[in-house]
């Protein structure tokens, strides 16, 4: 992998990570009256990962290879939501956290016409918080929704 595609990736992964965690603290049951938000951001960002993918592509009686770059979230010990998308034709998944740890994963479970997804890490991150998702069924129409 070249330096540039790299530094590219990088900074893909970064406003990936940033657009995911929005869409989880919008989910996450909370009142935006005029508090601070930097102390909830900073426990849960280490929860959003890069998804990098890997797939084998054949066409026309060619072969090649193809990689993908997205976000999740990890919502469990070993789970992390994603976009059906990032993960739909990946043969090689491999999750990266914001440490710099890094665990291959599969799907478990992924619905397209939602474009969701749930995979499964092989093992455990260490000291990374999980994301508590809120109730949609507990959201009121009017309620604020906090987007960082």
């Amino acid at each position: 992998m070249n330096m540039k595609y790299i530094l590219q990736s990088d900074l893909k992964s970064k406003v990936y990570t940033s657009a995911l965690f929005m869409i989880i603290i919008g989910l996450c049951p909370f009142s935006v009256d005029g508090q601070d938000f930097s102390g909830l951001y900073n426990r849960l960002n280490p929860s959003v990962v890069t998804i990098l993918t890997a797939e084998t592509v054949f066409s026309n009686g060619t072969v090649s290879e193809g990689n993908g770059l997205g976000t999740g979230v990890l919502i469990s010990e070993r789970l992390i939501m994603t976009a059906a998308h990032v993960v739909g034709s990946a043969g090689v998944i491999t999750v990266k956290f914001h440490d710099d740890q890094i665990i291959e994963a599969e799907v478990i479970s992924s619905v397209s016409s939602a474009d969701v997804a749930l995979i499964q890490l092989e093992e455990a991150p260490i000291g990374i918080p999980i994301a508590e998702l809120g109730d949609s069924d507990s959201a009121n129409i009017g309620e604020q929704v906090l987007i960082i």
